[in-house]
């Protein structure tokens, strides 16, 4: 048999073994994706930039990708979920969304609270919006959007944790003086 042959054969048993249910191996897993960004709130023109007194709408989009795995061993298990969404300030302190997705209030603390706790991962996109207003009482400067999944139980701030490549999202946002 010669060094072609035994490749080919080599490939057909590969192609045949991950069509049959259960013989090649193959495992599928549900990572989270996560998308934050900011926009006018009225056309979708996504904004890095916004004077006092002027509103912002912070939209963030959640979706599971399944995920395919040749090998069993390197599948991820079904696993649950706390998903963070809010604003980190210029001091360094976050602004998490809390309780009703669709409705949610917003939290200031040293650490992220999660808007989604001990989730399991679904099928149906959920998309979150939330329009902000900053006033002369609010600090100039940078702040930073951002959308986060982690296990259950993890530590957010630790991007070790992070739940895979798609499972962060982060958005710049200056805050300018009010315009004249």
């Amino acid at each position: 048999m010669t060094h072609a042959m035994k490749l080919a054969l080599i490939a057909t048993l590969l192609s045949s073994s991950l069509l049959l249910p259960g013989a090649g191996g193959v495992a599928t897993a549900q990572i989270p994706s996560m998308t934050v960004f900011a926009t006018d709130g009225l056309l979708g023109v996504q904004l890095h930039a916004v004077p006092i007194g002027h509103i912002l709408a912070m939209e963030a989009a959640l979706s599971f990708d399944d995920r395919a795995f040749l090998d069993r061993s390197r599948a991820l298990p079904i696993v649950r979920y706390d998903v963070y969404v809010g604003i980190m300030l210029p001091d360094g302190r976050f602004v998490s969304w809390t309780g009703d997705p669709h409705a949610a209030t917003l939290v200031t603390g040293n650490t992220p609270v999660p808007l989604l706790a001990n989730i399991l991962p679904s099928s149906t996109p959920q998309f979150f919006q939330r329009y902000l207003s900053f006033t002369a009482a609010d600090p100039l400067g940078w702040r930073v959007l951002y959308g986060v999944a982690v296990r259950a139980g993890a530590n957010p701030l630790d991007p070790r944790e992070w739940a895979g490549w798609n499972a962060t999202s982060f958005f710049p946002v200056l805050v300018l003086p009010t315009l004249p």
